[in-house]
């Protein structure tokens, strides 16, 4: 599988043609070889400075699939951010080439999707890690106080979740649903990323993020009844979706309250 280094972009390499290009089944080991061969080649270009290079997503997990992309990492003692993409002919293939400072601070960061976003720092498979460096990033992802995720548990709120609801009643009192299951499937996600940031867990995939969200232990009122409706496909029906975002709604700012979550505040209080 022959690939050149794209950044930011995708390319075919070979030059196959049209008909060539897109994702063909591959088997894992060939898979991880194409691994061990970019690896090989960012030693050659980073030498030195180069300390670590994992995999992560499925392919880390030993869950990929014969169409599943290849993701990687590669950690430098210090250096420029760089991201590089192929089309590798067969499966597509990524390298994240992170200062060992940038990936600290990536790893570090308590976003509103941390719970979806996070997995590429603790689901990795090292074909090289020189100085510790995974497990070290593995350490700030969690590294947060109670107090932290607590605001994050706000902003997932204030910030993603009630835009959402003010765009469904919006809808509802227009009578306009083109865009209400988009919304629905929106505002379910955000409730894992909820869920997920108030469990401090970090889902494995996307394509598991519902499944290990609907098995943690505390969750909202009508949590599972949409996300079971998203699953299911089941957004034709626009008041039956409006009546299952309310309740899912209700039981969030229920469910914070018990967490002692406060969600109004003085918009003039900016804070120091």
């Amino acid at each position: 599988m022959a690939f050149r280094w794209i950044t930011c972009s995708m390319a075919l390499s070979g030059g196959g043609g049209a008909s060539t290009f897109g994702v063909a089944p591959c088997l894992r080991q060939q898979r991880l070889a194409l691994a061990e061969r970019i690896a090989a080649r960012l030693r050659a270009q980073y030498a030195e400075s180069l300390i670590a290079v994992g995999i992560y997503g499925s392919t880390a997990r030993n869950d990929d699939g014969p169409y599943s992309d290849l993701e990687m990492m590669a950690v430098l003692s210090e250096g420029k951010t760089r991201r590089y993409e192929w089309a590798t002919g067969t499966c597509k293939a990524e390298v994240n080439v992170l200062s060992r400072a940038q990936a600290r601070a990536d790893a570090s960061a308590l976003d509103v999707d941390w719970a979806m976003t996070h997995g590429q720092f603790i689901h990795v498979l090292p074909l090289f890690d020189s100085q510790g460096v995974f497990a070290e990033l593995r350490a700030c992802v969690y590294q947060h106080s109670r107090a932290a995720f607590d605001e994050l548990l706000r902003e997932i709120i204030i910030g993603e979740m009630l835009e959402l609801v003010g765009k469904w009643r919006n809808m509802a009192a227009r009578a306009e649903f083109s865009l209400l299951a988009v919304t629905a499937v929106q505002f379910a996600r955000q409730a894992c990323w909820l869920a997920g940031a108030a469990h401090q867990h970090v889902f494995s995939a996307s394509a598991r993020m519902f499944a290990e969200a609907l098995a943690l232990p505390d969750l909202p009122a009508g949590f599972d009844t949409l996300c079971a409706r998203v699953l299911r496909g089941d957004l034709s029906d626009p008041q039956s979706v409006l009546t299952d975002c309310e309740s899912l709604w209700q039981g969030v700012v229920l469910w914070a309250e018990r967490r002692h979550l406060q969600l109004v505040t003085d918009p003039l209080e900016l804070g120091s």
